[in-house]
């Protein structure tokens, strides 16, 4: 006697559309129903990643071929040109942060500790007052949140991008 038996969920691997996955609940033995690939929003769970990168240099490049696995290796590259160079800009902010502020540190567990942060409101840079909610442009004075708003705003604008 010649047999052949497959399994259901083999049957069921072997025919699912593409985009497609099997939807357990809906399904019966007669009527296997298939559904929506839900999309993952884990980097590790990207196919493939394609847009700019900068080098040793601060040089911004695009990935020319098209795309790259996402895997370690390609973890800094961004879907823009413009999110590539706000991330060089958030850099350099965070050494003028670090030169202005010189020992000081946001003691964010500290809510009597007043901390002044530069955000982006709907059109410009503004100065606010903070206690326990961190930010990253954050600093010990309201007079040195200023100067560096002032004297900085080409490289807050090329940090537009990431100032979300």
């Amino acid at each position: 006697m010649n047999t052949h038996s497959i399994t259901l969920e083999s049957f069921i691997k072997d025919n699912t559309p593409d985009g497609m996955e099997y939807d357990k609940e809906n399904s019966t033995l007669d009527d296997i129903v298939y559904k929506a690939k839900e999309k993952s929003t884990r980097w590790e769970d990207l196919e493939e990643v394609e847009g700019w990168y900068s080098d040793e240099r601060s040089q911004i490049h695009i990935l020319q071929g098209g795309t790259y696995r996402s895997i370690r290796v390609n973890a800094n590259i961004y879907a823009t040109e413009a999110q590539c160079a706000a991330h060089l800009a958030q850099a350099k902010l965070s050494q003028i942060m670090k030169e202005v502020n010189g020992d000081w540190a946001a003691d964010w567990s500290d809510g009597g500790q007043c901390k002044y942060y530069l955000v982006l409101g709907n059109i410009d840079y503004k100065v606010l007052t903070c206690w326990r909610t961190p930010r990253f442009l954050t600093f010990k004075s309201r007079e040195l949140a200023e100067q560096v708003l002032r004297e900085n705003a080409d490289l807050l604008e090329q940090y537009r991008p990431l100032a979300g």
